[in-house]
């Protein structure tokens, strides 16, 4: 599985410091689940993006493992 790292810092939300990113075909990260299952990204790209996964994934959609080294409260 591909990995990427983001850096993250938003007021008061303390962020896990690994978790999964959906990844759209160009490349850009297009949701988040800070969660330990990759699959669970792909219900919301289903519903918001109104495609099946294998669809998505045919277009090039795919989930990366994310690195939040820089997570703070």
């Amino acid at each position: 599985m591909e990995r990427m790292t983001i850096r993250v810092i938003r007021n008061g939300v303390k962020f896990p410091h690994r978790g999964y990113c959906l990844v759209d075909p160009k490349g850009d990260p297009y949701v988040m689940y800070l969660q330990d299952k990759p699959e669970d990204c792909w219900p919301p790209a289903e519903h918001h993006v109104r495609k099946r996964r294998a669809d998505l994934i045919k277009e090039g959609w795919r989930v990366v493992a994310v690195d939040l080294p820089d997570a703070v409260a």
